[in-house]
């Protein structure tokens, strides 16, 4: 029986942090929010090219499965919609017991109480997976079944709302393909129309429905979208998906891109899936015992701001000493005030959402330096296998790319999704840390703010936007060598694909 405690940080409730000065506090945020206007004016204006493809992983090559493991972790605790739940882990050797694993995690803005609940789910995802005989096949089968459908489960308020974009966006394929009219639009339709009742919750009542009936619904969309996935009608899907991406502001064509998206975030939890289960035989310590603990998220600051940080041309003066830039940025400023620069800047002000908090990563990361070991110092062999990682739910933003980067730890992060967050701030400083870690922190605001005002000066010679956003890349993410899982060979006859089709009762993965 896996054994797992569960701990909070044991930092000092009763100390006040110390806050950045208020001089330093408008020093980043208006520039950071002039750049976040800028960038979303430039975007009105120009066309931004798609994201660029997601990075792909080698499952033979150790660390990088071990990253996607820990992303995958952090991935089946995102239970929520909105930023709140999106989470982060790292695993460190256990300093108490020799030879096992201490899991830690971090959440954007969650209860100590939530934070306890995802502790829980994780120490039975990782019993389940741990109990499992690798040499017994029926064992794997059903550790896999009772691992995904807890999954489901605890994830069901997303399985939900991605059920429902799959129920809308193939209505709108549908039509698409009663117009075409081409063989392969017939082809296509008979397979969508079986998407018409996909909407798990649609006749489900939360607050009385069973796990039971929740189960029996999912698992039934789940083998349909696994089936069409793999399938000759799914290719074309692909094909008219990747023809979409590519004329973005077509409806017409942007229909299809969606829906491969909203099916791809339901099969994303059968990946996670799989990767567990590839990290728990190649590495079964991660499994024997290993303890998991969480951070407490950080609380927001209060929503910074004063008059003279609403106008762009007051802020561009304390950007730089450098006249040439300052009249070179005030010359493209005063061009976009015909489309309201000032205002959207007082927007951007005004969100009820900014107000800051510390992202899980960069959480973890300050937790690492300053709370465990010698405050300062990273130490690799800290690290499982010495790899100085920390996994996300979601690609990193470009605020917490900066930090990492600019700490220069050498811990690795989830790659950015280049998306820049107003609401985004430094960890605290407890009074016990001393000046060195007050003294670190301003190094890394001025870093930091060195590359945010880079970015903004950036814009102005280059004028256009820095990224765009289209689709959330994080089921593009780490999926494509999960094609390995699906593929049946010689050696591996029962392969996890047949595995897979088969968690949910005995199906022909050709019908």
């Amino acid at each position: 029986m896996t054994l797992i405690t569960i701990a909070s940080t044991p930092t000092n409730d009763t100390e006040v942090p110390i806050p950045l000065g208020s001089r330093v506090t408008h020093k980043f945020y208006e520039p950071l929010v002039l750049l976040a206007a800028l960038n979303d004016e430039m975007k009105q204006l120009n066309r931004a090219p798609a994201p660029e493809a997601p990075d792909k992983i080698d499952i033979d090559d150790p660390e990088q499965l071990f990253h996607a493991f820990v992303n995958k972790l952090a991935h089946i605790c995102d239970y929520n919609r909105g930023g709140d739940t999106v989470n982060s882990f790292v695993v460190l050797n256990n300093n108490v017991n020799p030879g096992k694993v201490h899991y830690w995690m971090a959440a954007n803005r969650q209860s100590d109480q939530e934070l306890q609940a995802t502790v829980a789910f994780v120490e039975n995802i990782l019993g389940l997976a741990g109990r499992a005989a690798s040499e017994d096949l029926t064992s794997q089968k059903e550790a896999k079944k009772a691992v995904l459908n807890s999954i489901l489960w605890f994830n069901r308020r997303r399985v939900g709302i991605y059920s429902r974009d799959i129920q809308s966006r193939a209505a709108v394929c549908l039509a698409q393909c009663a117009e075409g009219r081409t063989r392969e639009d017939r082809l296509i339709a008979a397979e969508l129309k079986l998407l018409e009742h996909a909407n798990v919750s649609a006749n489900l009542n939360w607050k009385s429905t069973t796990e039971t009936d929740y189960l029996r619904t999912c698992e039934a969309l789940v083998r349909r979208l696994h089936q069409l996935n793999t399938s000759n009608i799914g290719a074309m899907i692909h094909s008219r998906a990747a023809e979409g991406r590519n004329m973005p502001g077509v409806p017409s064509k942007e229909c299809w891109s969606e829906l491969l998206h909203a099916i791809r975030r339901v099969l994303a939890y059968l990946h996670s899936m799989e990767f567990i289960f590839r990290a728990k035989d190649t590495w079964p310590q991660l499994f024997d015992s290993p303890e998991i603990s969480f951070i407490p998220s950080s609380a927001r600051i209060p929503r910074p701001g004063r008059n003279k940080s609403m106008q762009a041309d007051n802020i561009i003066g304390r950007m730089t000493r450098k006249e040439k830039d300052i009249q070179m940025f005030r010359d493209f400023v005063r061009g976009l005030q015909q489309f309201d620069l000032d205002e959207r800047i007082r927007a951007q002000y005004d969100k009820d959402s900014f107000k800051p908090i510390v992202h899980s990563e960069v959480l973890l990361h300050n937790w690492i330096e300053f709370c465990h070991g010698e405050p300062g110092i990273i130490d690799p062999s800290s690290f499982f296998n010495g790899w100085m990682y920390i996994g996300a739910s979601k690609p990193t933003c470009k605020l917490c790319a900066y930090y990492f980067d600019e700490c220069r730890s050498g811990v690795g992060y989830r790659s950015s999704h280049g998306n820049l967050y107003t609401g985004w701030r430094f960890p605290d400083v407890l009074p016990s840390q001393g000046q060195r870690a007050l003294d670190a922190r301003q190094v890394m605001v001025d870093r930091v703010l060195k590359r945010v005002r880079a970015d903004a000066f950036l814009i102005v010679r280059e004028k256009t936007p820095l990224s765009y956003k289209r689709l959330d890349t994080n089921t593009f993410t780490e999926t494509a060598t999960i094609k390995e899982f699906f593929s049946v060979t010689e050696v591996d006859v029962r392969s996890d694909l047949d595995d897979v089709t088969s968690l949910m009762g005995e199906i022909d993965i050709n019908d």
